[in-house]
């Protein structure tokens, strides 16, 4: 009988305003205890008139913070009429470094937006 890890999700953004040329930090999620086992993905929700540019950082040691070599932005120009249904919402799939804790920054272009996201993780 195989078993598997439930999905655990985790609101890392929620209706948070990022201002124009500015970026804002999530929560910390902690992974060291989740038995993560290497799937991620992020919903999106996003509205205002910005464009988003998302990246993760992870950290072995809880200090130091570091987007790692090789990583790529998860969004480099998401707008409120991105996504799928055209409606600023999308879910990325993507998968991160082995660290102990991860968080993404949000950085708004052009004008403000308003970003609700969460975490799911197996």
């Amino acid at each position: 009988m195989n078993t598997f890890a439930p999905i655990i999700t985790v609101p890392i953004f929620e209706a948070k305003t990022v201002g124009a040329g500015t970026s804002e930090t999530s929560r910390v999620v902690q992974l060291q205890n989740a038995q993560a086992n290497g799937f991620f993905s992020i919903q999106l929700t996003m509205t205002g008139d910005g464009s988003l540019a998302l990246v993760y950082e992870v950290t072995v040691d809880g200090t130091n913070w570091l987007t790692p070599t090789g990583a790529t932005s998860l969004e480099t120009a998401f707008l409120k009429t991105s996504g799928p249904g055209g409606d600023g919402k999308d879910i990325v799939a993507f998968a991160p470094e082995l660290a102990t804790a991860i968080r993404f920054k949000a950085t708004a272009a052009g004008d403000s937006l308003v970003l609700t996201a969460t975490l799911a993780f197996q």
